[in-house]
């Protein structure tokens, strides 16, 4: 794999009519002529596959053979498609491990695994030893790891199944835009399959009147992508049944269309299963909520106020989010008076993790108890936080940024690219100009809220710039998640 500034040095060499002295780059990257002539050993073994190298003449100056650029250009465009999936931090690892262990039968050893992820075998048996806590918690049993055969989790294919919605839930709330890579990257469906499934539950869903909570829908998605993928590697659920999962809320048929599979009897009752452990609230015709208006205007507009004049945060800016939570505290109220309630376990997990949003729940509990006179346990406030922080994830500002760079047109292309990849929506780039045009920048984009900049600006402004490297590397990402923090 190359490095950054390997990266930066081939697309340098890439974009020169002629060639590039030695002390150029050297200057550029303040490094040492040995340190370069490493770098460049580096990129000539990553080009040998390809059957092309770095050229040099005998004055220390490199170049790329013109008839080779067009091939070369093709093969970094690809690589960087593979690279979308190679993990970058210690859970974007240990979730791929965890996937490459699932999809083989046969034990995977510590040097394969070091060269597929790019890191030592200490490094990976660090992340083992992480993944086997995570691992015996959700499935009472343990990786086998042997430093002669390698790693291997053996177990039948209904636990690996439960292991699988236990990684897809934790890290779709962790990281959801590298699982999805991941999920392209093992062939777990498509973008159009994905599409068309969230178009066929929430039209499914909206006729049964049913809302799913804590992630539910996004996770039901994923996991019926991930079940079908089992399916399709041969991969099946035996003697499995729950009677409770007997009556079909599933709908199999569409299902199977768009996924282009066929369940037999057992995995039909297992994705019923599943369907039946996501925190499903129907939303009926008839409440045993005496006064639906109440709860729908009063208590929703105390808390909304409340909330934006102690906290800064208008709710009403989320309409879909806030009609959320109203169903949530109308079937909430109806399940209190049937003395249903939720799970304490999960309750204690929401409250751990989501402090700040477990907080602003408390503004609703004594507005709900004073109009309704029922008492709101620890459980209900911590599935309300549930809510309040889809809602707050919605309210998340996008950040408008202009890029300011000096570098090649294709340098601040790729660099444009990574940033809005890494950050997944919560930036927007809305063009990019040379240090000499930013006047002109500021005063025709109607609203900008950061600059990113490649090179030092030549003038003050009035609006926070982060400076960053022409290859976009994690102290860059660091910087700018900063920012976002704070925003």
């Amino acid at each position: 794999m190359l490095s950054a500034r390997q990266e930066f040095i081939l697309i340098t060499l890439l974009n020169t009519a002629k060639t590039v002295e030695m002390d150029f780059l050297c200057e550029k990257l303040s490094i040492s002529e040995r340190t370069l002539k490493e770098d460049l050993k580096g990129i000539n073994h990553f080009l040998e596959v390809y059957e092309l190298d770095v050229k040099y003449t005998n004055d220390s100056r490199y170049y790329i053979e013109e008839d080779k650029k067009e091939k070369l250009t093709k093969i970094l465009k690809d690589y960087e498609n593979i690279c979308q999936w190679i993990p970058e931090t210690p859970s974007q690892r240990q979730f791929l491990i965890m996937f490459l262990l699932l999809w083989e039968e046969r034990p995977i050893t510590m040097d394969e695994m070091s060269e597929k992820l790019f890191v030592s075998r200490s490094c990976i048996f660090h992340d083992i030893k992480q993944l086997n806590e995570f691992v015996k918690q959700i499935t009472g049993t343990e990786l086998e790891v042997s430093k002669a055969i390698g790693i291997q989790f053996k177990a039948i294919e209904v636990v690996k199944r439960k292991l699988i919605s236990a990684l897809i839930y934790k890290h779709y709330r962790m990281d959801a835009n590298y699982l999805m890579r991941v999920f392209l990257h093992f062939g777990l469906g498509t973008r159009e399959q994905y599409r068309q499934l969230v178009l066929l539950y929430q039209k499914h869903l909206n006729e049964r009147h049913i809302v799913l909570a804590d992630y539910g829908f996004i996770t039901l998605i994923l996991e019926n992508l991930a079940f079908a993928g089992r399916v399709k590697a041969g991969y099946i659920v035996d003697d499995f049944y729950v009677e409770e999962c007997k009556e079909s809320i599933v709908p199999f048929d569409a299902l199977e269309s768009i996924l282009d599979v066929t369940f037999n009897e057992e995995e039909r009752y297992w994705l019923q299963y599943i369907f039946m452990q996501k925190r499903i609230i129907y939303i009926g015709q008839n409440s045993i909520v005496e006064d639906e208006a109440k709860i729908k205007d009063e208590i929703t507009y105390r808390f909304v106020d409340s909330v934006k004049e102690k906290h800064g945060i208008d709710m009403r800016r989320a309409p879909e989010q806030l009609l959320d939570l109203e169903r949530h505290i109308k079937a909430m109220l109806s399940r209190i008076k049937l003395n249903d309630h939720e799970d304490a376990y999960m309750a204690k997990k929401i409250k751990k993790q989501a402090q700040s949003e477990y907080a602003i729940a408390g503004e609703i509990v004594p507005i709900i108890e004073e109009l309704t006179g029922i008492r709101i346990t620890d459980i209900e406030h911590a599935y309300i936080a549930l809510h309040i922080a889809t809602i707050l994830e919605h309210l998340k500002k996008t950040v408008h940024a202009i890029l300011v760079s000096n570098s090649a047109a294709i340098m601040i292309k790729r660099l444009k690219s990574k940033i809005e990849q890494a950050f997944h929506g919560k930036i927007r780039i809305e063009g990019y100009y040379s240090t000499h045009q930013i006047d002109y920048a500021l005063e025709h984009m109607e609203h900008i809220d950061l600059i990113l900049a490649t090179h030092t600006l030549k003038q003050k402004v009035n609006i926070p710039v982060i400076n960053l490297h022409e290859i976009f590397t994690h102290e860059d990402w660091e910087s700018i998640t900063r920012y976002m923090k704070n925003v």
